[in-house]
């Protein structure tokens, strides 16, 4: 019995143990799940602090900066300073600049009116059938091929660049942000300021200069040629008013046509246009005959003209790319960066026009055809193929690759993705076409290839 009661006594003495064991090793796990959660908690606040500080300082950094991916651009608090910025350019670099710039000019319209976030798809115009009507009809929406986008792409990206370097946005920080300034005129400025360094650059520098002072010239000889008016003010507004009347009476007369008329009645209309239209020819006439032109300003504007002229033609005979585009821009007139229609002057209608003698007025000359609106556009192929010989850009990813295959009037979709010589060879030009073509470009080289 006594053993029992120590045996008993021995094994509760182990279960005790056993509890106080277990309460303690609770106490411990308790503790150390409080202490856990003070770090925890401690860790939180640094984690938080240190978080909303780092993206505090993310925020003041990233702030200024605007994106060069072709999905965003995001304005900054202080405007950019081409000068400063781009200092390090050199001449020909920011004239390559200048030329994206003009070639950008519908994607920088497109930012102006729909934001600078706005996907320029919608610019991409009517698709061209091959010898027919357009695809799409203009206010139709197309879907653009896949060789339309990678060249969408291309060039967008191209444009955000020059907006991230140059572009001026209004004070609202956000991505409505308005582009202000235009973009080609602050590179050309910044380009007026380069010094030209290479042999290049100095002819290129050189050719600008003179199509400055010829387009001046120019300009100021079209003044003179207007004259002065040697009949009062009253007499011209009298004059005016009254061409505005039968122009209104000439409108009501042909909204008749739309009624029911009797034969008479249709020869009495016809009858009275004609009249109508004597008339305003004699006082248009008469607005023109009573100009006077300063005879001794005229000799004095010709004679500046034909002296910049001169020189102005001279560049055509280089054999720099850049150089002859520049004087060919500006001999024929052309007022935007169209790469499209340059080889064709049809600006020849004004009194100043008949003082200058254009490239293709020249081919014309020599070749056997009169009438040279027959052939405006062999003579843009044959001056686009002239100037790829020369080291135009004629690649798939150049402005005039763009244009015919984005923003033509109407685009043509094989245009994307091929050179020019391939797309006028195997799309766009007929082999008879192709004939007159190459005949224009060899005379070009005869006339300009000293």
């Amino acid at each position: 019995m006594g053993q029992k009661l120590l045996a008993y006594l021995f094994y509760g003495f182990l279960v005790l143990m056993v509890i106080a064991a277990l309460f303690l090793l609770k106490y411990q796990l308790e503790q150390k799940n409080i202490k856990q959660q003070q770090i925890d908690s401690r860790a939180n606040v640094v984690s938080r602090v240190t978080t909303e500080t780092t993206e505090q300082n993310t925020k003041q950094k990233s702030a200024p900066k605007k994106t060069t991916q072709s999905t965003a651009i995001s304005p900054a608090n202080s405007q950019p300073d081409p000068e400063s910025t781009q200092s390090s350019l050199t001449y020909l670099a920011v004239y390559r600049q200048w030329q994206n710039a003009q070639a950008c000019k519908p994607f920088f319209q497109h930012w102006q009116q729909f934001g600078i976030q706005a996907d320029p798809t919608d610019m991409v115009r009517p698709a061209q059938k091959f010898y027919g009507m357009p695809d799409y009809l203009p206010n139709e929406k197309q879907p653009l091929v896949g060789a339309q986008r990678t060249t969408l792409n291309h060039w967008q990206k191209i444009c955000h660049e020059l907006v991230r370097d140059y572009g001026i946005f209004t004070d609202d920080n956000t991505a409505n942000a308005t582009l202000t300034n235009n973009i080609a005129d602050s590179i050309e400025h910044l380009l007026l300021n380069k010094s030209p360094k290479t042999a290049k650059e100095q002819a290129l520098h050189s050719t600008r200069n003179i199509a400055a002072l010829w387009q001046n010239s120019f300009n100021h000889l079209e003044r003179v040629l207007a004259g002065t008016n040697s009949l009062s003010a009253d007499e011209i507004i009298s004059i005016e008013d009254e061409l505005d009347q039968l122009s209104r009476r000439k409108g009501a007369l042909n909204a008749q046509f739309s009624n029911d008329l009797s034969d008479d009645e249709v020869d009495a209309i016809f009858t009275e246009l004609a009249s109508i239209s004597d008339h305003e020819t004699a006082l248009a006439e008469q607005l023109n005959d009573q100009k006077l032109i300063d005879k001794e300003a005229l000799t004095q504007a010709v004679n500046t003209f034909q002296s910049h002229d001169q020189k102005l033609n001279q560049s055509l005979h280089s054999r720099d790319a850049d150089v002859f585009f520049e004087a060919l821009h500006t001999i024929e007139g052309l007022y935007s960066y169209d790469l499209t229609i340059l080889g064709f002057s049809r600006y020849r209608y004004n009194k100043a026009d008949s003082y200058r003698i254009t490239p293709d007025q020249m081919v014309l000359a020599y070749s056997e055809w009169q009438n040279s609106h027959l052939q405006d556009d062999a003579l843009r192929y044959a001056t686009h193929l002239y100037l790829c010989d020369l080291g135009w850009d004629c690649s798939s990813n150049s402005a005039l690759m763009m244009q015919y295959c984005l923003r033509h009037y109407y685009t043509y979709p094989d245009a994307c993705g091929v050179d020019v010589t391939r797309f006028y060879q195997q799309y766009l030009i007929s082999t008879n076409r192709m004939i007159d073509v190459l005949n224009f470009k060899a005379i070009l080289q005869d006339l300009y290839h000293d």
